[in-house]
């Protein structure tokens, strides 16, 4: 009640009391949809997930990355990420039946003893440098802090089976290629090219040079070899963006407060006070 409100109740308290009603009743039934003092800073834009995402998807990668490097903590929730989701990786158990309803033995342990073979570095790996195992991990990891990892199937001539993956990072995708829909109907959203009804139909990759510089082109890699793991929140997302973006600025001022106190700490163990006597003690 206000002192208008306050000043009517002195003469009509009926009147007062229906002047507050009605007040009350024109809020919101939100307290979150107000427009009240509480919320009158709440600065919000209604916009596709792609719009929301695109302006500060690298930015937000790159400090995730950067916390990632530099706050042991963070690191050890990365950790604790890659043991508790993969542990001793995907395993396989194989039950053939034959015609009769039993299971072959032989048949299921050699499928099984294949598989072992093919997790093996050189055979599953492009560059023979990760196990299966430890590209799950790292897997989860990308998806952690990058928001998403993109493997290409690649099909070889070696190993016991045809068939390897190759790991690249997310950010490969062209985002400079953003068209409109061409003569297909098809149009190209952050390196991503989608059909009509927003279904990626193929991944444009940036192509580098040994040393790690892009050469400026690109290559068009159908989604048929395409695996790209990421989570979609929004029915209007496209790609990626980092699950940290929430958190990334609470870690960062946990991280600088746990530096703080340990400078604070090796400042003061530095202290020392010397007291002298100016009457020799007899």
């Amino acid at each position: 009640m206000n002192w208008l409100d306050r000043a009517i109740s002195v003469f009509s308290p009926a009147w007062a009391y229906r002047r507050v009603a009605w007040r009350n009743a024109l809020r919101s039934f939100y307290d979150s949809g107000g427009t009240d003092r509480l919320n009158s800073g709440w600065t919000t834009i209604n916009a596709t997930a792609e719009q929301t995402n695109q302006g500060q998807r690298d930015t937000i990668r790159a400090r995730a990355r950067d916390l990632e490097r530099n706050a042991d903590f963070a690191e050890s929730i990365i950790n604790s990420f890659e043991r508790n989701v993969v542990g001793t990786g995907i395993r396989v158990q194989a039950k053939v039946v034959d015609a009769s309803g039993n299971e072959d033995d032989e048949l299921n342990q050699q499928i099984e003893d294949l598989w072992e073979e093919w997790c093996r570095a050189r055979n599953c790996d492009v560059t023979g440098q990760q196990s299966f195992v430890e590209m799950q991990q790292m897997a989860v990891r990308r998806l952690i802090v990058d928001g998403g990892i993109i493997f290409i199937k690649a099909y070889t001539n070696t190993g016991p089976v045809p068939f390897s993956l190759q790991a690249r990072e997310v950010d490969e995708l062209d985002t400079s290629l953003n068209s409109l829909p061409g003569a297909n109907g098809n149009r190209i959203v952050g390196g991503v090219e989608l059909d009509k009804y927003n279904r990626p139909v193929a991944y444009w990759l940036k192509q580098y040079t040994p040393d790690g510089f892009w050469n400026g082109k690109s290559e068009r890699i159908p989604e048929q070899r395409v695996i790209f793991l990421w989570h979609k929140t929004r029915p209007t997302q496209i790609r990626e963006v980092s699950p940290m973006a929430k958190t990334l600025p609470r870690v960062r001022d946990t991280n600088e407060f746990i530096e703080a106190v340990s400078v604070k700490e090796r400042i003061l163990a530095c202290l020392s006070v010397f007291i002298k006597n100016k009457i020799p003690q007899v």
